[in-house]
Order: structure tokens, then sequence, then C-alpha cells
């Protein structure tokens, strides 16, 4: 569930997100460009789970003017597998709705990501955002992956979305 006091980013977070954006953007330390995105995201909200329900995807946290189409285009042109999994995690604490289509192809379909862990930051992600699209793609992991681990763990994160 989405917390219901959640605080306005001060002037200074939304600096240090379009630094480690743009940072992300450039290929300048991508991987740890990503990590650092997450970390903000749990530290600005202070919870590590469910932003959205079942019933609604969470909203975007981004800044306004944020490219979060470039973001995203990172998750299907980046060819390691370290930033797109931290790419996958940062989404979960700043993107909403308009995540889940590129997260969903990472881990269903025939074009899923060959990495574990990245089909895993991805579940993570689409767990966290929620939502009823999220609710549909884990129910399609769970019935379609053939990693134990990944099917557990969507298991594990829809169980939140169908306590409502």
């Amino acid at each position: 569930m989405e917390s219901q006091n959640r605080r306005e980013l001060t002037p200074e977070e939304e600096q240090k997100i379009s630094f480690w954006v743009e940072a992300l953007r450039q290929g300048v330390n991508p991987a740890r460009a990503a990590q650092e995105l997450y970390f903000m995201g749990v530290r600005t909200r202070g919870s590590v789970r469910t932003r959205g329900s079942a019933h609604r995807a969470a909203p975007s946290r981004f800044p306004l003017g944020t490219p979060v189409k470039e973001i995203l285009g990172l998750l299907q042109n980046q060819a390691s597998p370290e930033v797109r999994s931290g790419v996958a995690s940062a989404l979960a604490e700043w993107g909403g709705q308009e995540a889940l289509d590129v997260l969903k192809k990472l881990v269903i379909g025939e074009e899923h990501d060959p990495d574990p862990a990245v089909r895993a930051a991805a579940l993570d992600a689409i767990g966290i955002i929620g939502g009823p699209e999220a609710a549909s793609v884990l129910r399609q992991v769970i019935a379609s992956e053939n990693d134990a681990t990944l099917k557990g763990m969507a298991e594990c994160l829809i169980e939140p979305l169908s306590q409502e």
C-alpha cells in the first residue's frame, strides 16, 4: 500500500535525482546511477515494499521533466545485465503504470530477458508498482515460468496484491 504520509521531494532531492538520471542516460557508470536512484527512492518514501495496490498501480514519482521513456529504453537496449537489473529496481521506486509494459516484456513472452537476475528484479518492480496489470503479469509468470525460484517469487509477490 502506498504510504499515507508520503512527503514531497525537496529541491535538493530533485537535483540529485536529475543528476543520477542524467548519469544513467549518458552511460556514466550506469549501474551505480541505477543503484543510487533505487536507494533514493527507498529513502524518500521510507519503505521498501508495495507502492500500489491490487486496484491501482502506483503513480510515477519521477520529478516533472524526467525522460522516463529513455530510462525505459535502457531495459531493452542495455547490454549489461547488471544495468538492466539496476534500472528495473530503480523503476520499482520511481516508475508507475508507464513502466509496467516494459517490465512485463522482461519476464514473460518469447522475448523475455535471458538473465534470471534481470527477470527477478523486474518481477520485484512489478510487485512493488502494483495494480491489476501487475497482478495479471504475476499470475502469468506463475503459470508459465520454468525457473522454480522466479515462480516462487511471483507467488510471494502476488500475495499482498490478492489480500485487498
